[in-house]
């Protein structure tokens, strides 16, 4: 891809800052710089871009102020990363990084028919490159597309405490574009489905829940006003705000919608009962 492409994935991928787009800066990616935080700058008015860590900087060519960042776009598809296998069966059960990775799932919640049914795994052959050792140590959470044909995106978690970016994602996984489980969004019933920030979030209350992968976009909203069923926002703690106002925007568009606000320093996965409780008593119009 190329430096534009790269930025324009990323900004596309981003969240909202004021009157721009932070966004993790592919660049700082590319140099090994595994971080999380959302380092780079887009000014749409300027249609310029800045990161504050190792200050590439650069316009947009033939970007015009008040353009729309969305894109219109093919979804890109993904292959599992090599050596990839399920917890659920062969030697990614019972293989060498089966036990500390069962383990760190269990403490998450996560039983082993859970970790079947979202095809939850990890890879177990030798890295051959820098790429594929950054992927060794992770639960490996496929994001498929409605027709769970095809993968659209995956999410790494490190389940041994030991990486300084406890996420990751495939270069090129359009993040504001997709949420995990989206099929949830399109059986007909009255039973809530829960929007919340994380894959491991979501499998919680699997199958009933859906994660935006930790950012925010317009694009999700599109997807979730197609929603077949009432949809109760449970955004982490210091993001209940942005559930109230896609509850609000939900609602204008016919959706059945409500929000919960989580108690202070508390993430869905550490207070799930809490949560079932609360859903029942949420006002959903």
């Amino acid at each position: 891809m190329s430096r534009q492409d790269l930025v324009l994935e990323a900004v596309r991928s981003g969240a909202r800052s004021g009157k721009g787009v932070r966004a993790r800066c592919p660049f700082c990616v590319r140099k090994g710089h595994q971080t999380k935080k959302q380092n780079l700058f887009f000014a749409p008015n300027a249609g310029r871009w800045f990161c504050f860590r190792c200050h590439s900087i650069g316009w947009l060519e033939g970007y015009e102020p008040g353009d729309r960042i969305e894109d219109d776009s093919p979804v890109a598809t993904f292959e599992p990363p090599r050596g990839w296998c399920p917890l659920g069966s062969g030697e990614g059960s019972q293989g060498l990084f089966a036990a500390p990775a069962r383990g760190y799932a269990a403490k998450r919640g996560l039983d082993p028919e859970l970790l079947r049914a979202t095809q939850t795994g990890i890879t177990t052959l030798p890295p051959a490159t820098r790429e594929e050792q950054d992927w060794r140590g992770r639960l490996i959470v496929p994001i498929l597309d409605a027709t769970q044909k095809f993968w659209v995106g995956y999410v790494g978690r490190d389940y041994t405490g030991q990486m300084e970016d406890p996420y990751k994602y495939p270069v090129g996984m359009s993040r504001g574009r997709i949420l995990y489980n989206a099929r949830a969004l399109l059986e007909e019933t009255e039973e809530p489905v829960l929007v919340v920030e994380g894959v491991l979030d979501a499998i919680q209350f699997w199958p009933n829940a859906v994660a935006v992968l930790g950012t925010w976009g317009r694009q999700h909203v599109e997807i979730l006003r197609q929603s077949n069923r009432p949809v109760i926002a449970v955004l982490d703690g210091d993001a209940w705000r942005k559930g109230e106002g896609l509850s609000l925007t939900l609602r204008l568009h016919k959706v059945k919608a409500g929000w919960i606000r989580l108690p202070p320093g508390f993430d869905p996965d550490e207070i799930k009962p809490w949560i079932l409780e609360e859903v029942k008593k949420c006002s959903i119009q």
